[in-house]
């Protein structure tokens, strides 16, 4: 329950395809390769077989480039230090430049880790990321096909797959939290993120849901409480109102981290953040069949008399995250108190009859269990979340949980 939410962007099938012959007929390719300061090119022994391993992983399918990966580690994770000598480089913005980003993009997309050999203080990565937010403004909103817009996203891309990693996470949250120390900053980032092209816009996201995951990020966060309010009421208009599903995901996600600080969670728990009623709007369904006078008056007034044809969230995953978000309100006495005030249960219960998926349904059941007892049972317990459970009783409620899926 307590893990925080991470992203994983993924590059699709209609981004920017550069065939193998666009990459023999590019004499700056080579130009390029002969210029590397690098001691380990030498172990591509020439020039046509860097150009192989290139071409080999620009095609094929995931399964493809996952065995190539694996039977040439070595030589891809030296292939990827040479890679990011361009891709990162604020001053390389030409078409090779792109082929070295879109390259390592998909090879972040099948492991993370290798892309990040020996990666030292001095990468040009972290220098890209000063750049950040300036490059971003800058180049949302060029021609998709542009050589500016593509490197943008496939730089977005590598940034948020590779944060995925704990370690990296870490030392990119570090970074950032150094070159842009305050909260508007990132106010900023996801309102551009938000209604900008959902190309760079998604992957932008996704890297501040994985970089909210860390203290570095907390710190920023703790300097201005208004600040916070008006990045926590960006998060929820964007998760209202983007017609983009990865970005509501993504929004919510970043929710779900923000709901692990504890002051976070106390701002957004407050009622004129509404965030219980918006959250619970997408699984209400249309409330004037379901409930009688009685319930009808216990639902916030926005979920009052929905009228026929209000249809619940079809997205899965959303819908998950929104259960996500409501079992860590789940956390605290303030949370449980708000969730019943604003008639979770109720919901819940409706969905319950509806939801056709066994581990939300599973979910719906650990809210509702949570939600029904006596406060009285959860005194001395501040924060469910630190409630420490002996490893032996912690298998045994592991297995009963599985049982319980399979049902």
């Amino acid at each position: 329950m307590d893990q925080k939410e991470i992203e994983d962007p993924e590059i699709s099938d209609e981004d920017n395809a550069i065939q193998a012959s666009d990459l023999k007929l590019s004499a700056a390719l080579r130009d390029k390769f002969d210029s590397i300061s690098f001691d380990g090119k030498r172990e591509f022994r020439c020039f046509s077989n860097f150009l192989s391993l290139l071409c080999d992983m620009l095609h094929g399918s995931d399964d493809d480039r996952s065995e190539l990966l694996t039977k040439n580690r070595d030589l891809y994770s030296k292939m990827a230090i040479v890679l990011r000598q361009f891709a990162f480089r604020l001053d390389e913005n030409d078409e090779v430049s792109l082929h070295f980003a879109l390259v390592l993009a998909k090879m972040s997309e099948i492991d993370r880790i290798i892309i990040m050999n020996d990666v030292t203080d001095h990468d040009p990565i972290w220098n890209y990321l000063k750049t950040l937010q300036s490059e971003f403004f800058e180049k949302m909103d060029l021609p998709q096909d542009s050589i500016q817009f593509s490197l943008l996203h496939y730089r977005l891309v590598i940034l948020s797959n590779i944060s995925l990693d704990e370690e990296m996470g870490r030392k990119i949250s570090k970074y950032l939290s150094i070159f842009f120390p305050e909260t508007s900053n990132y106010i900023q980032l996801l309102e551009k993120a938000i209604e900008t092209n959902h190309i760079v816009g998604e992957p932008m996201i996704a890297l501040l849901v994985n970089i909210s995951r860390y203290e570095t990020f907390e710190n920023i966060l703790m300097i201005d409480k208004k600040e916070v309010e008006d990045f926590i009421a960006m998060i929820i208009r964007g998760f209202e109102q983007s017609h983009h599903e990865p970005i509501r995901k993504s929004c919510l996600s970043l929710l779900c981290n923000l709901l692990l600080f504890n002051f976070a969670q106390d701002i957004l728990l407050d009622d004129d953040m509404e965030l219980i009623p918006k959250i619970l709007l997408p699984l209400a369904g249309p409330t004037g069949e379901l409930y009688d006078e009685e319930d009808m008056a216990k639902l916030p007034l926005d979920l009052q008399y929905l009228p026929e044809g209000t249809e619940i969230e079809k997205n899965q995953e959303i819908r998950n995250n929104i259960l996500k978000c409501l079992l860590l309100c789940c956390n605290t006495r303030l949370g449980r108190e708000k969730l019943r005030e604003n008639g979770t249960y109720l919901v819940l219960r409706e969905l319950h009859k509806t939801e056709s998926i066994r581990p939300l349904q599973k979910r719906i059941e650990d809210i509702v269990d949570i939600l029904i007892k006596e406060e009285s049972e959860y005194d001395g317990i501040d924060d469910l979340l630190k409630l420490k459970i002996p490893n032996e009783l912690n298998s045994k409620l592991d297995e009963m949980d599985k049982a319980l899926l399979e049902l």
